[in-house]
């Protein structure tokens, strides 16, 4: 389900015109929207949500805030998403996102040149929960940036992940192009190497994106490591595209073998995906 957002979105839709009022459809219909992609066409049903109010499910509702909050930050609208992800966190009494929507927060008013904010917020980065892979992953980033000052060429990834989360693959894959020569940290340029895969693939630039995803593996990183498995599973993708089935299983078996940092569920399921992509086919 994580993985296969088709799936869900074909799944939920046809619920919704049943329940037009059940706010926890609603929800998972957006949320399908956004890991499709569609980040525009999920604003309306998250607002139908939070208009909507159920007060038998109120985290819902604070949860709808938390993914315009996610939007918001996707199209480098700081000031929104600030606002979207504070009423999150004011409204939401449990542990799961809060991580992350601080996190990001704390990526915003860097953005907007509010260093005061940015420092509160990393500090909160730290309290979310760390059995969900954002929230963890949002620990141990937030850990290193107290540690060591955030630079330019941070930010600007952050801005390209967002391009490429937008749909925006030119503009990010021309971005990268420019600043990957000028990178020397090893985090920084896996993050480069990975952005610059997944947007070349999305432009259809399949031979520059398997050359990306493989110059991952020679980097040394400290934090990044997730990477790893990543560039494993984007060259199963990239040889399933191509209609290399058996190299794709063999990348794929990589992909799982080391799949052990942050991220891992997620990662886990996007190879059971690509799984049953391969067997279909």
């Amino acid at each position: 389900y994580l993985a296969d957002y088709d799936s869900a979105y074909y799944f939920i839709q046809t619920i919704i015109p049943r329940y037009p009022k059940n706010t926890l459809f609603i929800y998972q219909y957006a949320v399908s929207l956004i890991k499709g992609g569609e980040l525009d066409r999920a604003i309306q049903p998250l607002n139908t949500v939070i208009r909507l109010n159920n007060k038998r499910f109120p985290q819902i509702t604070a949860l709808a805030h938390y993914r315009k909050g996610e939007i918001y930050f996707k199209k480098n609208q700081f000031k929104s998403a600030i606002k979207e992800y504070e009423l999150f966190l004011d409204l939401y009494k449990d542990l799961d996102f809060t991580g992350i929507a601080a996190y990001n927060i704390a990526l915003s008013y860097k953005m907007l040149g509010q260093d005061d904010d940015y420092k509160k917020y990393m500090n909160l980065a730290s309290d979310g929960n760390p059995d969900v892979f954002e929230d963890a992953y949002a620990m141990t980033k937030s850990e290193y940036f107290l540690k060591n000052d955030i630079d330019d060429i941070d930010l600007k990834l952050v801005k390209i992940k967002n391009l490429i989360e937008y749909g925006k693959n030119r503009i990010a894959y021309d971005s990268l192009k420019i600043l990957l020569p000028v990178i020397d940290n090893g985090d920084q340029k896996a993050l480069a190497l990975l952005f610059l895969s997944e947007s070349s693939y999305n432009l259809n630039k399949f031979a520059e994106s398997i050359q990306a995803a493989e110059n991952i593996l020679s980097l040394k990183m400290k934090i990044e490591k997730w990477t790893i498995p990543f560039s494993y599973y984007m060259q199963s993708k990239l040889n399933w595209r191509v209609g290399a089935k058996n190299d794709a299983r063999e990348f794929l078996v990589k992909a799982e073998s080391e799949n052990k940092y942050e991220f891992q569920d997620y990662i886990q399921s996007l190879i059971e995906n690509l799984k049953r992509k391969l067997k279909r086919f």
